[in-house]
């Protein structure tokens, strides 16, 4: 659908506004230069752009498909036919619907930023090197005494080796 896109792009008189960046490997410069994120999909697990925009402390503006909920923090606040949560907003696929939240959070930066920091929190609790290999770890050492193949855990024999979110 590039070309499509392209072509309406120009007709829009957009292509100075629009880049179609295509498939990337050092996100690192988009990330520091955009100032929000867009996931407009039909469906979703966990996103790993959004994740990704959380990590670059960048807010989003997502459709309320697949697991994306999962991602969102706090309770959500309506507003204008979209939610609004502590580290983004939330809408249907309804393209007026998105761009009045686009537009909201364009027109409040202060916002924006409080937004994209605390996704930047939520990702450094969740999604860590430390934690997720801690996780892996407690899955294996579950699995071997289930097994019987050891008794305890000898790093760490106070701990539950299951962890809760199991």
């Amino acid at each position: 659908m590039r070309s499509s896109c392209e072509i309406w792009i120009a007709a829009q008189g957009l292509c100075d506004k629009v880049t179609l960046a295509g498939w990337q490997r050092d996100l690192v410069p988009i990330y520091s230069e955009i100032d929000l994120v867009v996931m407009t999909s039909i469906n979703e697990g966990t996103p790993l752009a959004l994740l990704e925009a959380m990590a670059s402390a960048k807010t989003f503006v997502a459709t309320d498909v697949g697991g994306v909920r999962d991602l969102m923090i706090g309770q959500g606040r309506k507003r204008d036919g979209w939610e609004i949560f502590d580290n983004g907003i939330l809408a249907p696929r309804a393209p007026q619907v998105l761009a009045g939240a686009i537009d909201y959070l364009l027109r409040h930066d202060e916002l924006r930023k409080e937004l994209g920091l605390a996704g930047r929190e939520f990702v450094k609790s969740r999604y860590s090197d430390e934690r997720l290999a801690a996780d892996l770890e407690n899955l294996y050492l579950h699995f071997a005494q289930a097994k019987n193949c050891i008794s305890a855990n000898p790093l760490r024999p106070a701990e539950n080796p299951l962890p809760n979110s199991l």
